[in-house]
């Protein structure tokens, strides 16, 4: 009976979860670290390697929108005080604002995370600190080339 009540509070765990996932790997690899057993470093491993592309495409589309949405309000109220018309690139712009862009967050978090694996698979012989610099980086790279691409 209250199984959309459950389903609404399990998502917005995840959404926490997700949320401050980079500060509680950030945290357990800069003060943490040293007290780890191995079998504690190869469980946040694990996590960074499953976890992390999701982290990465949640904050990929929490930084997109709000940047969006930040850029047509100033360019709005830039017009509006102004009185100038819009150039063809600025209507291009407002008119794809609210579309949605469900298949470019889609193919951000296939390539976060095959690179992930992929990564994963590179530096898996390497040290731990090299191995979680080197899948960070495989992570975040995805979004970081669809930011600039989008943006340039």
């Amino acid at each position: 009976m209250f199984s959309p009540l459950r389903f609404v509070r399990g998502m917005a765990i995840w959404a926490v979860v997700l949320f401050l996932s980079p500060i509680l790997f950030l945290f357990v690899l800069l003060l943490g670290f040293h007290r780890l057993s191995s079998d504690e470093i190869g469980l946040v491993k694990l996590l960074l390697v499953v976890i992390g592309p999701f982290a990465s495409t949640f904050w990929f589309i929490l930084i997109s929108v709000f940047s969006r949405q930040r850029r047509a309000r100033r360019l709005i109220s830039s017009h509006t005080r102004t009185g100038d018309g819009y150039s063809e690139s600025e209507l291009r712009f407002l008119e794809r604002e609210n579309k949605p862009r469900h298949l470019t967050n889609l193919l951000v978090l296939l390539l976060s995370f095959s690179a992930s694996v992929c990564c994963a698979y590179l530096f898996s012989d390497a040290g731990d600190l090299l191995f979680f610099l080197g899948v960070s980086t495989g992570i975040v790279r995805p979004a970081l080339v669809v930011l600039l691409k989008v943006a340039g």
